[in-house]
C-alpha cells in the first residue's frame, strides 16, 4: 500500500533546441531503472529567482527517457552545515537513487562562513548517509563567483570548499564533477582578461553572487556529463522486499544496474553463513521464511565481473485485530484547521475545524483543491479518520509523503511519525494487519502548497457512520491549599 501526501515543486523549464547539451546524462551503456528518483539540491538558486541548472537537467532526463519513467524533483539544502541532521531526519523514507549535490556558494556568502574544515565534515556526514542508502552520488565544486583576480575573499573561500568537496568525493567514492577547474579552463578562452564578472557569475543589487545563464549552462552540461559517467559506472545492487513475516513469508530477490544481456547469477543463506561459497543455495524464486533469521545474499553480473551482497535480519510481526465499526460507510471523515504559521503539527483535539466533512475519493486529491474547501492556501492543518480495508492478513508497508509535518496512526498507535518543517519527503512503516477494517488517521500541517494524493484504493476507505466522541482530557487538580 501506498499513501503519498506531498506538496511537491517538480522541475518544468523547458529545454529548447540549442539550450544545452544534456544527452550525456543517456548515453548508451548508462544503467538507468525505470522509474528513477533523481534529487537535485545545493547552491546557485537565486538567479531569476529559480534554479536554472537543476531544471534544465530535471527536464532534461525524463524528456530524453520517457521510456524509463525518471522523475527529477528539486530540494532546497542551501547551507551545508544542516546536511547531516536534515539527511538523517528524512531521506532514510525518501527512495532517492540519484543524488546530484552542488556545493558551497551559500556557505560562502554567508554572514558567517563556516571554515573549511567543518564545512568539509558536514558533507561527508551527509554524503555518507546517502551512500549508505544505496544512492548514487555526484558530487560538484561551486562554480568562480566574481573577479579571477587575487585578493577576491568570496573566490579564495569557494576555492577552500570546492577543495573539502574533492576531499570528500576521494573519501567516499562519489563521482566529482569539478565544476570550478573546468570553468577556470573555460575563461581563460572565453574571458582572457582579469574578470569573470559578468561570464559566469553576476552581483545581484542585494549584493549577492549568483550565476548568469551562461554559468547555468555550463554547470548543468558538465554535471550531465558526469551523471552520465556515473551511471555507466553504477554498481550491481540487490533488492529484497519485505523484511518481517507472520507465520510465514516468501521474499522476491530483484537486481538492479544490470545490463541488459547480462548473464546472472544470485544465491542465498538464511543461516547467516557465507552466501558466495559452498553454504550458498541458488536462487530460484521467492524465499520462503518461517523462523527469524539473517538473510544473506550474493549476485554477480558475469558479464562485467560486478558483484553485491546484502544481509539482512528477518523478524517475526504478530497481526493487529480488524476493528468492528457500528456502521460502515464510504470516505474518510476530515477536517481543516486555521494555523498561524505552524511548525509543527498542532493538538488537534484543542482546535476548532474551519470546514470539515466526508471525502468520498481520496484518490482525486486531499487538500484546497476540494471543491467545497475554504480558499485557503498556506498555514493550515489537515486531520483525516476512518478505516482502511485490509483484503487479507499479512505485512503492509505504507509510505506517507508531506511537505511539511505529518504522522500516521494505525489505531492509536502512530506508525509513521513524518512531524516538523522539510522538503517533500517519504518515510514508511511496515506493520502486520489482519482481515477486515482498521482504523487510520492522518495529520498533516502545510506552511505553503497542498496536499496531492493517496494511491490506496479509493474502495479500502471509510468511516464508522457513528462517529465516536471525543474523549475528555482528565482535569488537573488544583494544588491543595497549605494548612
Amino acid at each position: 500500500m501506498d499513501i503519498r501526501l506531498p506538496a511537491v515543486l517538480m522541475l518544468c523549464a523547458t529545454l529548447c533546441s540549442g539550450e544545452g547539451d544534456f544527452t550525456a546524462a543517456v548515453t548508451p551503456g548508462t544503467r538507468w531503472e525505470r522509474g528513477d528518483q533523481v534529487l537535485f539540491f545545493g547552491d546557485h538558486r537565486w538567479s531569476a529567482g529559480s534554479t536554472v541548472w537543476a531544471e534544465q537537467l530535471g527536464q532534461a532526463l525524463p524528456r530524453l527517457r520517457d521510456d524509463l519513467e525518471l522523475s527529477g524533483r528539486w530540494m532546497g539544502c542551501d547551507w551545508m552545515t544542516g546536511l547531516p541532521a536534515w539527511v538523517d531526519n528524512w531521506y532514510a523514507g525518501s527512495s532517492i537513487d540519484v543524488a546530484v549535490i552542488l556545493a558551497g556558494a551559500t556557505d560562502a556568502q554567508a554572514e558567517k562562513p563556516p571554515e573549511p574544515a567543518a564545512f568539509e565534515q558536514y558533507l561527508l556526514s551527509g554524503i555518507k548517509t546517502m551512500l549508505g542508502h544505496g544512492t548514487i552520488v555526484i558530487l560538484a565544486t561551486p562554480m568562480p563567483c566574481g573577479d579571477k583576480k587575487a585578493g577576491n575573499p568570496l573566490d579564495e573561500r569557494l576555492e577552500a570548499y570546492a577543495a573539502a568537496v574533492r576531499s570528500v568525493a576521494s573519501a567516499t567514492g562519489a563521482r566529482l564533477c569539478d565544476l570550478r577547474t573546468l570553468a577556470a579552463t573555460e575563461l581563460l578562452q572565453v574571458n582572457a582578461d582579469d574578470k569573470a564578472d559578468g561570464v559566469f557569475s553576476t552581483q545581484t543589487p542585494e549584493k549577492r553572487w549568483v550565476l548568469t545563464a551562461a554559468g547555468h549552462r555550463f554547470a548543468a552540461e558538465r554535471i550531465a556529463a558526469a551523471l552520465g559517467e556515473a551511471m555507466v559506472a553504477a554498481p550491481l545492487q540487490i533488492e529484497v522486499r519485505g523484511g518481517s513475516f507472520a507465520g510465514e513469508t516468501k521474499l522476491p530477490v530483484a537486481l538492479r544496474r544490470l545490463e541488459r544481456t547480462a548473464a546472472t547469477e544470485i544465491k542465498y543463506t538464511i543461516d547467516g553463513k557465507d552466501p558466495s561459497g559452498k553454504d550458498g543455495k541458488p536462487y530460484k524464486g521467492p524465499i520462503l521464511v518461517r523462523d527469524r533469521c539473517t538473510l544473506k545474499v550474493w549476485a554477480t553480473d558475469k558479464s562485467t565481473n560486478r558483484t553485491a551482497t546484502l544481509e539482512r535480519r528477518i523478524e517475526e510481526m504478530k497481526l493487529r485485530a480488524a476493528d468492528k465499526p457500528i456502521k460502515r460507510e464510504h470516505g474518510l471523515r476530515f477536517e481543516m484547521f486555521q494555523c498561524s504559521r505552524p511548525a509543527a503539527l498542532p493538538d488537534f483535539d484543542t482546535l476548532t475545524p474551519a470546514f470539515k466533512g466526508v471525502w468520498n475519493a481520496p484518490d482525486l486529491g486531499m487538500g484546497p483543491d476540494h471543491p467545497e474547501m475554504p480558499a485557503i492556501k498556506e498555514n493550515y492543518a489537515l486531520r483525516f479518520t476512518g478505516l482502511v480495508e485490509v483484503p487479507c492478513d499479512g505485512i503492509y508497508t505504507f509510505y506517507l509523503g508531506s511537505d511539511d509535518g505529518s504522522r500516521l496512526l494505525i489505531g492509536d498507535s502512530t506508525l509513521i511519525n513524518h512531524d516538523g518543517p522539510h522538503p517533500v519527503t517519504y518515510r514508511s512503516g511496515e506493520i502486520g494487519l489482519r482481515e477486515g477494517l482498521h482504523e487510520a488517521t492522518v495529520l498533516y500541517y502545510q506552511g505553503n502548497g497542498t496536499l496531492r494524493r493517496s494511491t490506496v484504493p479509493d474502495a479500502a476507505w471509510w468511516h464508522d457512520g457513528k462517529e465516536k466522541p471525543k474523549p475528555k482530557k482528565p482535569e488537573t487538580p488544583a494544588p491543595a491549599k497549605p494548612k
